[in-house]
């Protein structure tokens, strides 16, 4: 009899909470729960940046500008994403590894912020789900 036990492949769970990633090669990518509470039915992105702080401002829009970014909706509009390469080049964001930061709305810019300081590596965070030392 065989030792071996089959893995069946689940997917893990957001944890609900708006959140936004920048992948390494600079795509910028929006969960389902900031697409449901901030995004909803907009199609464009302004970038914006705050250097101080390192903190990153995205403002939504139905209507096409000259700045603005097309954002992708996916599987019906829970997700999306915008490529944001150049923006991130332009302040020498750093882009060697994906990283996933909690997204926030800020009433008084009226724009979903992400502190750039606050980040979460998805390879370590894969890492230790796997137990292994990161």
């Amino acid at each position: 009899m065989s030792k071996f036990e089959k893995f069946v492949h689940k997917r893990l769970q957001s944890s609900g909470e708006p959140m936004l990633t920048i992948t390494k090669v600079g795509i910028i990518n929006f969960n389902s729960a900031t697409m449901a509470k901030y995004i909803k039915d907009n199609t464009y992105a302004t970038l914006y940046y705050d250097k101080r702080d390192s903190v990153i401002g995205i403002k939504f829009t139905k209507k096409r500008t000259a700045e603005a970014y097309h954002i992708i909706k996916y599987r019906g509009g829970k997700f999306g994403t915008i490529s944001g390469l150049a923006f991130l080049k332009y302040y020498k964001i750093p882009l060697g590894e994906t990283r996933a930061y909690n997204a926030e709305w800020n009433e008084q810019d009226a724009m979903l912020v992400a502190d750039l300081k606050q980040h979460k590596r998805e390879r370590e965070k894969s890492k230790q789900i796997l137990g292994q030392d990161v």
